[in-house]
């Protein structure tokens, strides 16, 4: 029986609000400034490096999307009318709120002169998704749009990787992303002739953007069935938490000295992914310690996340334009930060109850609860390799469809 996993709602709220703080760092530093050498135990620690990393949250969006939507098609045959329905829900799911910005955010920046004229193919590029890193996309209006591009790409995949999941089990399908990504990252030093294979990964991966690979580990954690008793599973929780949190201060320090584009920072991004899909692993039945997560506050940030991804960044930005004096020092970044994150609730609550969730249950074509969770099902038995799943339901799907999936 398909349960609701409200620890892994809460995530989603995390990410985003990780994501949030971040981009307020980025533009009002004068607190964290204050608090990045402070000394102890013979050293100095930054006591903001969450948020400093908190452009991970992303990762976390790519693990819990691969995870939760894989859930929702896993037991399902997967023929034609079951494809068209999973990219249906993902259209509702993203575009409606992201053209209610658009709507919104375009007049008001004309209006204020922030925006000379109005090119119509970019807004056409941005309502589409048809945009940068898309190889020939256009420049988007909001910087968080990047990521949806990504993200919908892997929607487009998902079921073909599904697909082949059952046709040759999960390690040819995570060495072929693997490779594929290594591939695009260090494939400009291989030498010729092989250098050839680089150029048409390349030009391959300006079509699917992104990390795919992050999206497939996700996917692949309905592969294996959870074991562990209670206590064995909440050891191993705390353990996997520890590890990533030294993974993650490590990866700051890289940041601190390497440049923004180093290879050697994509190649720390997938030895992080393993950590997070982890986590979320040992998080699909309660743990003690992790209540909080699934608490209703956390819940209900996890069901505007969304929102608050798109809209945060547009209101630091204008904040930051409207007031580019007024909060320079650590107690106006705070009060900025605390400014901003009302308006960004506010606005990710008009979107989530005036346009995502009345679209989703209007044009949803089974109304049943959403979930997540639950033991990962059983593989397919390579004695029936034509063996379609579809006659039971999974325990750790996510299925409706009525609240993010």
């Amino acid at each position: 029986m398909m349960h609701f996993n409200a620890s892994l709602h809460g995530l989603r709220g995390l990410a985003a609000l990780s994501v949030l703080l971040f981009h307020w760092l980025g533009r009002f530093p004068y607190f964290a400034d204050e608090v990045r050498e402070v000394p102890a135990l013979g050293t100095e620690w930054d006591l903001l490096m969450l948020p400093r990393m908190g452009w991970v949250g992303v990762d976390w969006f790519f693990l819990l999307s691969g995870y939760v939507l894989a859930g929702t098609v896993w037991h399902k045959r997967l023929a034609l009318g079951d494809i068209l329905q999973f990219w249906k829900r993902r259209v509702l799911r993203i575009y409606p709120a992201l053209w209610l910005q658009l709507a919104t955010l375009l007049p008001l920046v004309v209006a204020l002169g922030y925006l000379p004229e109005v090119d119509w193919v970019r807004v056409i590029g941005n309502a589409t998704l048809w945009m940068r890193p898309l190889g020939t996309g256009v420049a988007s209006y909001n910087n968080v749009y990047w990521s949806l591009v990504t993200e919908f790409s892997f929607y487009l995949l998902l079921p073909f990787l599904l697909i082949l999941y059952r046709r040759v089990g999960p390690w040819p399908v995570l060495g072929l992303v693997a490779t594929f990504h290594l591939l695009v990252v260090f494939g400009s030093a291989l030498p010729e002739p092989l250098g050839v294979v680089h150029s048409v990964v390349s030009d391959m991966s300006a079509y699917l953007p992104g990390m795919q690979i992050i999206f497939v580990l996700g996917m692949l954690l309905h592969h294996v069935p959870m074991r562990l008793g209670p206590k064995a599973q909440e050891r191993a929780l705390w353990v996997a938490v520890a590890v990533y949190l030294l993974v993650l201060w490590w990866g700051h320090w890289v940041q601190d000295v390497l440049p923004r584009y180093h290879w050697s920072i994509d190649l720390w991004r997938i030895l992080l992914g393993p950590w997070i899909a982890l986590v979320i692993w040992l998080l699909q039945s309660p743990v003690r310690g992790t209540h909080w997560l699934g608490a209703k506050p956390m819940v209900w940030l996890g069901e505007l996340s969304y929102g608050i991804y798109l809209w945060h960044l547009p209101v630091l930005s204008f904040a930051d334009r409207w007031f580019p004096r007024s909060f320079n020092t650590p107690e106006g970044s705070l009060v900025i930060l605390a400014v901003s994150l009302l308006a960004t609730i506010a606005l990710a609550a008009m979107s989530y109850y005036l346009v995502e969730r009345p679209l989703l249950r209007r044009f949803s074509s089974v109304h049943r609860r959403q979930v997540i969770g639950g033991a990962p099902p059983k593989p397919r038995q390579k004695t029936h390799p034509h063996h379609r799943p579809g006659s039971r339901s999974s325990n750790n799907s996510y299925g409706h469809q009525g609240r993010h999936a």
